[in-house]
C-alpha cells in the first residue's frame, strides 16, 4: 500500500504490479499508511488534519478520525486492532477508537510537531519523535502520561523524524533527515 501527495493511497498487487485498490476521499496528501493485522483494512493520516479507516476490499471509507488541529504525519495501529495513534504537526499524539472514531487519550505538552509514533508490543506505551528539542519519549498509552525525559539516541541533535522498536520492544531505532540529505540513525532504549 503506498501513500501519496495526490491525495489517494493505492493497494497493489506485489506479483503484477497492478493497482488493485485506490482509496479516495483525503483532500490534501498522505503522510503515513498503517496496515491492520487482518489485512482488510487501514489507516491513513493526512495534511488534510484528518486520518482515515479504510475497507481495503471495497476502498469504501469506514471511518474519518477528526480532532487534529494540524496536518497529520504518523500512524500506527495498537496490537488489538481496535485502536491507532497518530502524531500531528499540532504537537500532539492521539489515541483512536477506531470503531467510533473517538480520541480516547491526547498526549500533549510537547514544544516541536511529532513526527512519528511507534507502539509498544506489550500494548500499553507508545514512543514518538518529535521536531526541535523534544527528542524522543516514551507514554503511558493509556493515561497520556509521559515516562521518559526526552532523549535522542545516538548522535541526534534536534529533529528525530522516524521512530520504530524492535519487536521484542527492548531498544528503539530512530533516524534524522539532515539538510544533506543523510540520515543519522541512534539506536536507544525503548524499554525504560
Amino acid at each position: 500500500m503506498t501513500a501519496s501527495a495526490d491525495h489517494a493511497s493505492r493497494v497493489w498487487d506485489l506479483d503484477t504490479g497492478a493497482c488493485l485498490t485506490t482509496l479516495d476521499g483525503h483532500t490534501d496528501k498522505i503522510w503515513s499508511v498503517a496496515l491492520h493485522a487482518d489485512g482488510r483494512r487501514a489507516v491513513t493520516a493526512s495534511a488534510d488534519h484528518t486520518l482515515r479507516v479504510w475497507d481495503l476490499d471495497t476502498g469504501a471509507c469506514l471511518t474519518t478520525l477528526e480532532g487534529h488541529t494540524a496536518e497529520v504525519l504518523s500512524v500506527a495501529l495498537h496490537p488489538d486492532g481496535r485502536r491507532a495513534v497518530s502524531g500531528s504537526d499540532d504537537k500532539t499524539a492521539r489515541v483512536w477508537d477506531l470503531d467510533t472514531g473517538a480520541c480516547l487519550t491526547t498526549l500533549e505538552g510537547l514544544t516541536g510537531n511529532v513526527n512519528s509514533v511507534a507502539l509498544h508490543p506489550d500494548g500499553r506505551r507508545v514512543v514518538t519523535g518529535h521536531q526541535h528539542l523534544s527528542g524522543v519519549r516514551v507514554w503511558d498509552l493509556n493515561t497520556g502520561a509521559c515516562l521518559s525525559a526526552p532523549w535522542w539516541g545516538q548522535s541526534h541533535i534536534g529533529e528525530v523524524n522516524l521512530v520504530a522498536l524492535t519487536p521484542d520492544g527492548r531498544r528503539a531505532v530512530t533516524a534524522r533527515h539532515h539538510r544533506q540529505g543523510q540520515r543519522t540513525v541512534g539506536v536507544g532504549p525503548g524499554n525504560r
